[in-house]
């Protein structure tokens, strides 16, 4: 009775010690800035995504994080949506992290504000999301 308790046990700890932590979905260093473009504005948005799922395949990392970004006007309306898309990836060594960038052309209905950017990220592979917010303010030095 004793060997199967201390059997058990080693199971226990073998099996616990094996597994894998689980990552999760972090994104970092966002930046918000626009360009004025003669009477509209060019709006850029990054992030860097880390601690995502990766898929190996024929020895190859994939990653696949599909995002969003939401605009909330100086009038707090929210733009849902503004850009969305899907950042896929596939290296020979495991990605550390992934810079996701998005771009939209404001026309001159965009006033000068403070706007904020919502960036919108899912990891397609584990299902996780994750958010992460920035100020810009738009015409202002």
């Amino acid at each position: 009775m004793k060997r199967f308790f201390v059997i058990i046990l080693l199971i226990l700890v073998v099996s616990a010690c094996s597994k894998e932590e689980e990552q999760k979905l972090q994104l970092s260093a966002p930046e918000a800035f626009a360009y004025d473009v003669g009477g509209s504005w060019e709006l850029h948005v990054t992030t860097i995504a880390k601690g995502f799922s990766q898929k190996k395949s024929f020895a190859k990392y994939a990653a696949k994080l599909s995002y969003t970004l939401d605009l909330i006007t100086p009038s707090n309306d929210t733009l849902k949506a503004l850009v969305s898309g899907v950042e896929e990836r596939s290296e020979a060594e495991p990605l550390e992290d992934l810079e996701l960038e998005a771009q939209a052309d404001l026309d001159s209905t965009y006033t000068t504000g403070k706007y904020e950017c919502i960036f919108k990220v899912n990891d397609k592979l584990s299902g996780q999301t994750a958010t992460v917010k920035k100020v810009l303010k738009l015409g202002e030095n």
